[in-house]
């Protein structure tokens, strides 16, 4: 670290020294000011902590054997172009995706989605992915406009069921699963549905403000969102969310909820913490894919 230090500081004075000799030498006229065009930025406007699902949340592998799942996730912070990041952390497999589609739901508690706003994400240029066991695959960019504190549907097919799934069992809001390759039906009535989320690990969005930024909330269940309403984003996270939009000076920093229901540090899956209001840490759990 110090030597990197110490390269930007000899760096930036032999920079300083090159422009004072150049001024010694001859008058020059400044150039005329330029407005400074902010860098894009990808800031995660979503987002949600993965873990093995316990046997209880966890989806049989018969009803995702050639299955549509259709998830719909709550932005903090708009944009007009977004990308997806799919996660394979848990699998012992690699997990196929065929297909997998964007569109903004009609309602955030049914299945039906806009149809006129249904697009196909391509990975590296391809409609379909083969995620390796442990990793994580993003889509590429997409033009998708979504208003702050909008929603999305994501819809993908699995031809064969993950090895072991990867999930965020908190989900308070409802995934919806049929059999065939569905991915850009207007709705799916005859779908099973479950209030956990699987594959799906964040969603970005460019953001060209010089403050843009995203908080990322690590906690147990408090934070995860116990007794929000199911499909009504009201966890404080997401009131946290529409605060910073209420005001011009934060509108750019976005919230990801990475809290996970009874974490804890020294061993896997679910613990019930010990006394209300414990906080609970699990980095592996919290941040794997």
């Amino acid at each position: 670290m110090m030597r990197a230090r110490e390269f930007v500081m000899v760096s930036v004075c032999g920079a300083l020294l090159l422009g004072a000799v150049a001024l010694a030498g001859a008058k020059t006229k400044k150039p005329p000011k330029t407005a400074e065009v902010p860098a894009e930025t990808w800031i995660e406007t979503w987002g949600a902590s993965q873990q093995i699902p316990e046997p209880q949340n966890a989806l049989p592998a018969d009803d995702l054997r050639d299955a549509t799942v259709r998830q719909i996730f709550h932005f903090s912070v708009g944009g007009t172009t977004l990308r997806v990041h799919l996660t394979n952390a848990f699998g012992i497999q690699a997990l196929h995706f065929t297909s997998v589609h964007i569109a903004k739901p009609v309602s955030l508690s049914t299945a039906a989605i806009d149809v006129a706003t249904d697009k196909a994400l391509t990975f590296s240029g391809q409609n379909d992915v083969t995620i390796p066991p442990g990793a994580e695959m993003v889509s590429d960019p997409i033009q998708f406009p979504v208003e702050a504190l909008g929603s999305v549907a994501i819809t993908y097919h699995l031809d064969n069921p993950p090895s072991r799934e990867t999930s965020h069992p908190g989900s308070r809001a409802t995934t919806y699963y049929v059999h065939g390759d569905l991915v850009s039906a207007a709705d799916l009535p005859d779908a099973k549905h479950v209030e956990h989320w699987y594959q799906v690990t964040g969603i970005d969005v460019i953001d060209n403000a010089s403050r843009a930024g995203t908080v990322v909330a690590l906690g147990d269940s408090i934070t995860d969102g116990h007794a929000a309403t199911t499909n009504g984003n009201d966890r404080w996270t997401d009131a946290f969310a529409a605060n910073l939009q209420s005001s011009p000076a934060t509108r750019d920093i976005a919230v990801s909820n990475r809290g996970t229901g009874g974490n804890h540090i020294l061993t896997d899956g679910w613990l019930l913490p010990a006394s209300s209001g414990s906080l609970f840490l699990k980095l592996s759990t919290t941040w794997a894919g």
